[in-house]
């Protein structure tokens, strides 16, 4: 869906778009940045809300209109929270593992089980909470920022990196339509590779130079073990998407990864 929207919003005629009926809209699948959120209530006077959701649960309502770019507060029934390794909550703004809480009370419509795959169905429960698999924090009102998948984690040059953490650096950039970042073998490892899809205007400029100055981008607004360092930034016209519209990002993982093996 944040494609969806990104795409809408290179139309030189968004703001004609009328929403007779439609009261607000919603982002689902990944998170919509904060730039987008935004520029589309200002392109076409909706709001859209970021939304998280599972189909082993339904975990957040819809975000809030307050400025904030986070997916809401648990429904009423779920307990959601942050946890450490050692499933201990942690204090609110800290990035930790998203799971809820299904002792003694399993929420209302949670699934019970993966079905013909116990060994999935108990790598996802621990004590008395299931792990959804992401990344989030939670702020002192209970608001929850989910940051992405706990196993899409880059470890660069010893640095733990979220690759949605380059993403959105990446977006704020006039030449970013859209990208994703994945993980990329290099002599140290693995390090980042992102995957860009240009803005029309920028398309016909020089590649290296447009490759030098998205990096240099990154590494001023983030940090130099966040900039995509490989062969390193690759435009391409499309990003993979899986079935239900998500970027497949795992697609593009595996790419990087089998053709170093070639």
């Amino acid at each position: 869906m944040h494609s969806m929207y990104m795409n809408a919003l290179e139309e030189e005629d968004v703001k004609s778009f009328s929403f007779p009926t439609l009261r607000y809209c919603i982002g689902g699948g990944e998170p919509i940045n904060k730039q987008v959120l935004f520029k589309w209530k200002e392109e076409t006077g909706m709001q859209l809300f970021n939304y998280y959701g599972q189909t082993e649960i339904a975990d957040l309502s819809p975000g809030d209109d307050e400025g904030r770019a986070s997916c809401g507060k648990a429904f009423p029934g779920v307990d959601m929270l942050i946890v450490d390794d050692n499933d201990q909550e942690v204090p609110p703004g800290t990035l930790g593992r998203v799971a809820v809480r299904v002792k003694p009370y399993r929420p209302v419509g949670m699934f019970t089980r993966y079905v013909d795959d116990p060994e999935k169905t108990a790598a996802c429960f621990s004590g008395d909470l299931y792990f959804t698999g992401d990344v989030g924090r939670m702020d002192a009102e209970g608001y929850f920022w989910i940051i992405g998948r706990a196993d899409e984690l880059v470890n660069c040059y010893s640095h733990l990196v979220n690759p949605y953490d380059v993403e959105n650096c990446l977006k704020e950039h006039p030449a970013v339509l859209d990208c994703a970042v994945v993980s990329s073998p290099n002599l140290m490892g693995e390090t980042t590779k992102a995957f860009v899809v240009l803005s029309g205007g920028f398309k016909s400029r020089n590649q290296d130079e447009m490759i030098k100055e998205l990096q240099d981008h990154v590494t001023c607004n983030t940090g130099k073990w966040m900039s995509p360092k490989k062969v390193v930034v690759e435009f391409i016209k499309d990003l993979p998407k899986t079935v239900v519209g998500k970027v497949n990002r795992q697609e593009l993982k595996n790419r990087e990864w089998s053709s170093s093996t070639q």
